[in-house]
């Protein structure tokens, strides 16, 4: 039940970011973007019933599309490397919080988080 569960916070974490992409682009209208994640979540897990439903076929097809997206992630990384190296290694990483026992607490529970959700 604990996989169902994550995979269900996933979709909902993707059709958030979805909106706020299409938000970001202009697509859509910040008002109605907070109206929209539940509609898109939806859509989502119709989606992915219809390709669990072929089976190993519907899984197959879709990760013959998904590969495709390893090699653009790498295409990305190379030009990140190659071309703007200098800026995220001379960047100074973002405190959350003025009080450093705060952001180690954070960080901690973060971690603990993560650990047991895998």
């Amino acid at each position: 039940m604990s996989i169902i569960g994550w995979n269900s916070l996933l979709i909902i974490f993707v059709a958030k970011f979805s909106i706020q992409l299409a938000t970001a682009l202009g697509l859509l209208l910040p008002a109605t973007g907070a109206a929209s994640v539940p509609v898109l979540t939806l859509f989502a897990c119709t989606l992915i019933f219809v390709v669990l439903r072929r089976s190993a076929t519907g899984v197959s097809a879709v990760s013959n599309v998904l590969v495709a997206h390893v090699f653009v992630g790498l295409w990305m990384l190379y030009l990140l490397v190659s071309r703007r190296w200098p800026e995220p290694v001379a960047a100074q990483a973002a405190s959350a919080s003025i009080d450093p026992l705060w952001n180690y607490t954070t960080g901690l529970e973060l971690g603990i988080a993560t650990t047991l959700s895998w």
